[in-house]
């Protein structure tokens, strides 16, 4: 059962439509002025940014150890959160590792970073030719997962941090 409404009773909406049907109904000649305007949004056309593709590239940062790269260490020292000092260090050296690896002067560091705690899961986008020259420089036999090919530019950029802040 449920709350029964008295039979003479007509929801207000239902009025309005009675009360408007009963009015004998007569186009009105508006020239327009009467209309509510629509706000346009201007496009802003940027010809370099169309004629780029980018594709966005995962990248998979692990904390490193610490005494591996100096300036993440301060960072942490300083009260930062593992997660904020790397994504903070990806934002400020992203764009220079990107131009010196398609300048060709990146290669496969010797060894891997020692890792401690959780990855850390970021997205860049890039142009197509970076994720070219990131699978020569670290992926020569193409048998590394996007994953993966990801930690390896995580890390390489990591490292680049370190050898310009020295």
């Amino acid at each position: 059962m449920g709350i029964k409404q008295p039979p003479a009773y007509v929801h207000p909406k239902k009025r309005k439509r009675e009360e408007q049907s009963l009015e004998p109904q007569t186009p009105k000649k508006t020239d327009g002025s009467d209309l509510p305007k629509k706000k346009k949004k201007v496009a802003q056309f940027r010809p370099e940014a169309a004629s780029v593709k980018t594709e966005q590239f995962r990248l998979v940062i692990y904390p490193p150890v610490t005494g591996q790269i100096a300036i993440y260490d301060e960072m942490i020292k300083s009260g930062f959160t593992p997660k904020r000092a790397l994504l903070g260090l990806m934002k400020k050296e992203f764009s220079q590792f990107e131009a010196e690896l398609l300048a060709g002067n990146i290669s496969r560091p010797t060894d891997d970073l020692k890792s401690d705690g959780k990855p850390i899961d970021t997205t860049r986008n890039v142009s197509p030719q970076f994720i070219k020259a990131a699978k020569t420089a670290f992926d020569v036999f193409e048998v590394l997962s996007k994953r993966a090919l990801g930690r390896c530019v995580a890390e390489a950029v990591l490292r680049m941090v370190d050898q310009h802040r020295k």
